[in-house]
């Protein structure tokens, strides 16, 4: 089905399609949306690092991504001083199927770089979450986190979950020293000097924190 510029646009964000996906305008606009949000001292850092993941995952249509880009931001932000934790959890958009989902996570506040490239979603797909706000809204998302379908996890995440973080990372043989090496690569357009070697052993106790929310 052929889309005009003034039909709304096939992401589902209410914008039209030539304010939105024609061209790549969504995440330009994304980026516009995040700077008129409130965040820490560091907005600047976690804006710019932020999207740094986001334009590579969209580059590199790098559907189902979760877990791998969540830990690359983990990473990027922590070498930037930037505290934040590494979540894995099931996770529920309203009208569609809970999923497990991984993203970070500053001042308890949510940050999830992938969920506008998920691997299966049917129909429209949100837009990542910066600072617990939806970015085609700019309002709190309401897209719940960590809850508890009582499912259990599907093969992938549990290994995720049960495995050491170096084990996950090096998994990937894209890249010499895996995940790292990306990491790495994405941290020179931050003016980051990274080993992949030296992240291995720096980040190899690194664990995820699951989060279940209580009944």
């Amino acid at each position: 089905m052929k889309v005009n510029r003034n039909d709304s646009c096939v992401c589902g964000s209410m914008f039209k399609y030539k304010h939105c996906c024609l061209d790549g305008k969504k995440v330009a606009r994304w980026e516009k949306h995040a700077k008129l949000l409130p965040n820490s001292q560091d907005k600047d850092i976690i804006h710019k690092t932020f999207f740094e993941v986001v334009h590579f995952i969209e580059r590199e249509e790098w559907m189902g991504a979760c877990h791998a880009s969540s830990s690359i931001l983990h990473i990027l932000l922590k070498e930037q001083g930037i505290d934040n934790e590494l979540y894995i959890g099931e996770v529920k958009v309203p009208n569609k199927k809970p999923f497990d989902h991984s993203w970070i996570e500053i001042e308890k506040k949510i940050y999830d770089v992938s969920l506008f490239k998920p691997l299966e979603m049917v129909g429209k797909t949100p837009p990542p979450i910066f600072n617990g706000f939806d970015l085609n809204t700019n309002q709190v998302t309401d897209i719940e986190y960590g809850i508890e379908t009582g499912l259990g996890y599907n093969e992938d995440a549990d290994n995720i979950k049960n495995i050491p973080f170096n084990t996950y990372m090096l998994g990937f043989q894209s890249f010499p020293n895996g995940l790292y090496a990306l990491a790495a690569i994405l941290g020179r357009n931050l003016n980051l000097s990274l080993s992949s070697t030296e992240l291995i052993n720096k980040y190899s106790k690194t664990e995820w924190n699951e989060k279940v929310k209580q009944k």
